[in-house]
């Protein structure tokens, strides 16, 4: 039944995004925000099942930033923070689950990424303090709520170059130095 889901949520997922090119009308980004939502729902599903299924079994899910985020609504992405304001993603459907407890949302980034070079971009801050690392890692947790962190907006190019509340999106953030763009 897991595969007839799958099957029948990919088919119109596929389907719309080669017909379409881009946002045209309201209609277009209600049926979007059905289809991702149903997509991301489906799953959190399967990583449930697993978790239930195999109690005792530590796991890692790799997927793109946007998908494990548990509160994407906190970015602000101009041409169309309506669609992902309104979309609960997987790493959301995650996080309110009975498995939340045993799940770390975890972005990775790196300052090669989109080559953007204004002030108070994340990535430049965290290449600036770690000079030729290789490597950085900030855990969100921690910072979530301590003074002068929770309430803080900054820009990221976590999901690409956006401003949001990334303390609330994210457990943590890994940092790659030398991590570059496939166009290809």
């Amino acid at each position: 039944m897991q595969w007839v889901q799958n099957v029948k949520n990919a088919y119109p997922y596929t389907k719309y995004n080669m017909e379409l090119v881009g946002m045209k009308t309201a209609a277009d980004t209600t049926f979007l925000t059905y289809i991702e939502r149903n997509r991301e729902e489906m799953m959190a599903k399967n990583i449930i099942w697993y978790a239930i299924n195999q109690p005792k079994t530590k796991f890692t899910v790799w997927c793109a930033n946007s998908h494990a985020s548990k509160d994407l609504s906190q970015v602000v992405i101009p041409y169309d923070s309506l669609l992902y304001f309104h979309t609960q993603t997987m790493g959301e459907f995650l996080d309110h689950s009975i498995i939340n407890k045993r799940i770390y949302s975890l972005a990775i980034t790196s300052k090669n990424l989109y080559k953007r070079e204004e002030d108070g971009n994340l990535e430049l801050e965290i290449a600036n303090v770690i000079k030729n690392a290789p490597f950085a890692y900030i855990d969100f947790e921690s910072l979530r709520f301590a003074d002068g962190y929770w309430d803080q907006t900054f820009n990221a190019a976590i999901g690409r170059a956006h401003d949001g509340k990334y303390f609330y999106s994210y457990d943590g953030l890994y940092y790659l130095r030398d991590q570059e763009l496939n166009d290809k």
